[in-house]
This record gives structure tokens, sequence and C-alpha cells, in this order.
């Protein structure tokens, strides 16, 4: 036993980091006056879609023979949620029958989706 006291035990622990994979899922144009909503169908709930903006620099020119000229632009990603569905629409209400007539949903519960006051 006298041997084995001066032995020292060392751990040894193997940490692999693994890349994050970006997944293309598709693309959709932005039209403008309408707003992206995002739709979560396990907690039932039409929040607004949040965006991540970047800014590029593109080198254009139109002649071969002209200077290039650096144009500047805003590139809109779209922040995603696993499972979560995602529709532009003008508002709330319009969202919610966006969605009925693709058939994420059978039936609203009364309290998210709006209605409109009765006409006499």
């Amino acid at each position: 036993m006298k041997q084995l006291e001066h032995i020292k035990t060392i751990d040894i622990s193997i940490e692999e980091t693994v890349p994050k994979k970006s997944v293309f899922i598709g693309n959709m144009r932005k039209i403008p006056g309408l707003t992206m909503w995002e739709f979560n169908p396990v907690e039932f709930t039409l929040t607004e879609a949040k965006y991540k903006e970047s800014k590029t620099e593109i080198l254009s020119s139109v002649l071969p023979k002209s200077q290039p000229q650096m144009k500047y632009g805003i590139i809109h990603s779209l922040e995603t949620k696993e499972g979560c569905v995602y529709v532009q629409a003008l508002n709330k209400r319009n969202a919610f029958k966006h969605l009925a007539k693709n058939g994420h949903f059978k039936k609203f519960i009364k309290n998210e989706y709006p209605t409109r006051s009765n006409k006499t």
C-alpha cells in the first residue's frame, strides 16, 4: 500500500466544441406596411416577430470603364424559433385569419381572437 500512496490520480475530460450549423429554411419578400407575426401552436400565442439587421456594402459599376460605386443597404433576417409558424399580416386579427385559412388551428379561443363591435 505504501507504493500506491505516492501515485497521483489524474482526471481526464475531453470537451468537444460543436459549431452551430445554420440551415436555410426559405425566404419571403418583406411587404411594406405588413407586420411579420410569430405563432406558437404549443402555447397558442401570437406575437410580433423580431428581426436582425445587418449593414452591407455592395461594389457596383454600370459600365465596365466607369468607376465602381459603393452602395449601402440593410439586410433583414428573421430570428426564428423552433416549432413556430410565421405569417405576414396587417394586424393581429388578420394574422389569425391567415393562420385559420392555412389550417394551423380549428377553433379560436374567445379571449385571444379580437372581435369587432356589434353594428346596428
